[in-house]
């Protein structure tokens, strides 16, 4: 499946904007914030996709990365939500495929190579 295809089925289930002055919230495990709308959407989108399809469950990671990277800056600006229709598209395919060389991910190089 071609990146702007994945991109095109997944976007569909994320909200059109999602609070982010809820954040404030440090995050014990990274260096960042929890923001519980941000998590509270992708726990959604990842039930709706499921986790069958390991192309959609790396394209919903990918969105949640880059969706976190707009609300920490929304937030560090005083705005109360970001839209994810909005999130620059080069960004996300730029990240999707760095994800698609990290461990967790590299099988699909493999299994797929040139498919994406």
């Amino acid at each position: 499946m071609k990146f702007n295809d994945l991109y095109n089925s997944v976007i569909e289930f994320w909200p059109r904007d999602i609070v982010v002055n809820d954040n404030g919230v440090p995050s014990p495990e990274a260096d960042g914030h929890y923001f519980p709308s941000l998590s509270n959407a992708r726990k959604t989108v990842e039930d709706i996709t499921g986790d069958d399809d390991p192309w959609l469950s790396l394209m919903v990671w990918t969105m949640f990365q880059e969706f976190h990277k707009e609300a920490m800056k929304a937030a560090r600006s005083g705005l109360d939500c970001i839209s994810p229709g909005n999130v620059s598209l080069e960004a996300l395919e730029t990240r999707f495929f760095d994800n698609l060389h990290e461990q967790e991910w590299q099988h699909l190089l493999i299994d797929d190579e040139g498919d994406a």
